[in-house]
């Protein structure tokens, strides 16, 4: 291994414990180098892998609602217009950085802040001031793809910050009862989780567990 590769993931490494910013930032100039790590030609993954996200259930957010979640490591707020879209919203304003969810409104298909009342579609874009003035050019507000779909609400992350390249596919569920959901929390990362699943070398080694047989290969589809 030549020393620009090792000097470069040890870079990374040590910005781990940094802003999640500067580790995007490092991820992506590593991705553009094939990212080689230090231990050898081992991927680095990024903290929040690319990819849809489910964020709630749609029946949950009603029209008008203001929701406050920690989407990739920051505050976003998640709400539905009159209209019925969803949205997910950097909880603060880009003005002078009012918290959406503490006082603010949803006012027909926009959000509105509570410090000076400037309101927002759900392309991030600052529609309307109170002062009647043109709205400043740089208040826009970062805004992430959702899909409101399959009783899900998806919200996609890429890691290099890309528009998505692959869709979820709609289901026709008439027929079915209501969908039934859970959560619970896992502290890995979803790659090793994934990997796990078809890892069928350590099953009886970690798990104990041989008692197991291969009905069909392992097929993927998709990106």
């Amino acid at each position: 291994m030549n020393q620009p590769e090792f000097e470069e993931s040890k870079t990374f490494y040590e910005a781990r414990a940094t802003k999640k910013n500067s580790i995007l930032s490092l991820y992506s100039t590593c991705s553009n180098k094939q990212n080689k790590s230090f231990m050898g030609n081992k991927i680095v993954l990024p903290p929040y892998p690319t990819g849809w996200y489910s964020v709630g259930l749609s029946r949950e957010l009603k029209g008008g609602q203001i929701r406050t979640i920690c989407f990739m490591g920051e505050d976003v707020v998640l709400f539905r217009t009159a209209s019925g879209k969803a949205c997910v919203m950097d909880a603060y304003c880009p003005h002078l950085g009012g918290h959406f969810r503490y006082g603010g409104t949803v006012v027909k298909d926009t959000i509105r802040c509570p410090f000076h009342g400037f309101c927002f579609d759900t392309s991030g874009e600052c529609v309307s001031t109170p002062y009647g003035t043109k709205p400043p050019p740089t208040a826009i507000a970062k805004t992430s793809t959702v899909r409101d779909i399959n009783g899900f609400l998806l919200v996609n992350h890429d890691a290099e910050n890309r528009k998505p390249d692959w869709e979820i596919p709609e289901k026709d569920y008439t027929g079915w009862t209501q969908l039934l959901s859970a959560s619970f929390d896992i502290k890995s990362h979803p790659q090793e989780t994934s990997e796990n699943s078809v890892d069928f070398g350590h099953f009886s080694v970690v798990h104990g567990y041989s008692d197991l047989d291969t009905i069909k290969p392992l097929r993927t589809e998709g990106p």
